[in-house]
């Protein structure tokens, strides 16, 4: 009988306590016979470092001296053990106790799957944060996956030693839409991303250190500098347009912040173009797909797929 492949589960802190506490019991009570669970504390002063120790002890605790936001995850998986990871935010957990077995099951199957999303179900909301991803797939189907340029920052699972070659979750993102950023560092490195809705992953979305101004603020400015990081200028300049125009549109009255975003990509946004990383033409599909189809398409199409979003993002769970 083989066995099982070493698997870490990541999960990242910053002063949710109660919400952490759901994330721990819901991991510890999984079937995988060869799990490990991290947590990586932000420098809570909530008493969630405390909790993990007493009520987890089992549970790798990485305590960081300063809130680095989501660059602490490349912290914890200097520490990991696991052959996969699957990353997890506080307030996101596995949804049934078979599904890290599921998701180790399937890229024991599929060596040429880097990184495997699940479906994301908000379940404060009850809507899926994933609907409709498969509509900008390069390839696949429901039982063995959509190939595209998926992504996010819980709900993922990864091979250790092929995100380890990547800048993902590991530069001068704080927070806000760092998936972007992290899954064009995937193809630009050559790897392959998939996305698996059999497996679901629960996002109670904590209403905790939530603020939509400084939520538009950041995933503009973390946008602009993804732009100059991957893109040759005119397409820097056309989504750079779009992006302030969809984004203002979805402000609404924190739409000043959009332009703030901006103002900081601005500063350091010639630092970043000197750095610029190149992508295979075998990934233009994907460029295709997700960012001038799905994330950037012309603005009648932008405002259809909106309406839509809003309309049928409630779906069965798998």
């Amino acid at each position: 009988m083989k066995e099982a492949t070493p698997v870490s589960a990541i999960v990242l802190n910053y002063n949710r306590i109660a919400e952490l506490r759901i994330t721990l019991t819901d991991l510890s009570a999984q079937d995988y016979p060869a799990l490990e669970i991290v947590v990586v504390d932000n420098a809570s002063t909530d008493g969630s470092q405390e909790m993990v120790r007493k009520e987890f002890p089992s549970v790798k605790l990485l305590a960081m001296t300063e809130n680095i936001g989501v660059p602490a995850r490349r912290k914890a998986i200097d520490v990991c053990s696991g052959t996969y990871l699957v990353l997890y935010d506080d307030d996101c957990s596995p949804s049934t106790k078979s599904d890290i077995s599921r998701l180790a099951a399937f890229l024991d199957a599929r060596p040429e799957v880097s990184v495997l999303l699940t479906s994301v179900y908000r379940t404060r909301s009850d809507f899926y944060e994933t609907w409709g991803l498969e509509r900008f797939a390069v390839s696949g189907n429901e039982k063995e996956g959509y190939e595209g340029l998926y992504l996010f920052g819980a709900g993922t699972a990864y091979r250790k030693a092929h995100l380890l070659k990547t800048s993902a979750f590991n530069g001068d993102i704080f927070w806000g839409d760092e998936e972007f950023d992290a899954a064009l560092s995937f193809i630009a490195n050559g790897f392959r991303l998939f996305y698996w809705p059999k497996v679901v992953t629960n996002h109670r979305a904590s209403f905790v250190n939530r603020d939509k101004r400084k939520f538009y603020r950041r995933v503009v400015r973390n946008h602009l500098l993804t732009f100059q990081r991957y893109f040759d200028s005119w397409d820097v300049f056309q989504l750079s347009l779009k992006e302030i125009f969809y984004m203002s549109a979805l402000s609404r009255s924190a739409f000043p912040y959009v332009w703030l975003g901006a103002i900081d990509a601005m500063k350091i946004a010639r630092a970043v173009r000197a750095k610029r990383l190149h992508i295979g033409r075998e990934f233009d599909v994907y460029i295709q797909k997700e960012v001038r189809e799905h994330r950037y398409p012309g603005p009648i199409q932008w405002v259809k797929e909106q309406i839509a979003l809003k309309k049928n993002r409630k779906v069965k769970v798998f």
